[in-house]
């Protein structure tokens, strides 16, 4: 992750911190933040509130992204 970009790329299986915040993706279309569950299909995405993260699936791609 860069401090500068504030994004991070996951695929099915992986999580990462996005700073303090936890993201993850457990099974395919299957998105958690900080906790919260969302399941998403290709080519949508969602902004988590509490966590302040937004994520876009593109096919097997997440971008997770830190919003302001």
């Amino acid at each position: 992750m860069s401090e500068e970009s504030q994004t991070i790329a996951l695929v099915a299986g992986q999580y990462e911190k996005l700073g303090v915040v936890h993201c993850s993706i457990s099974k395919q279309g299957q998105v958690s933040v900080a906790g919260d569950v969302v399941t998403l299909d290709d080519g949508e995405s969602h902004v988590f509130t509490r966590g302040r993260v937004a994520v876009k699936r593109a096919g097997d791609d997440y971008q997770f992204s830190k919003i302001a």
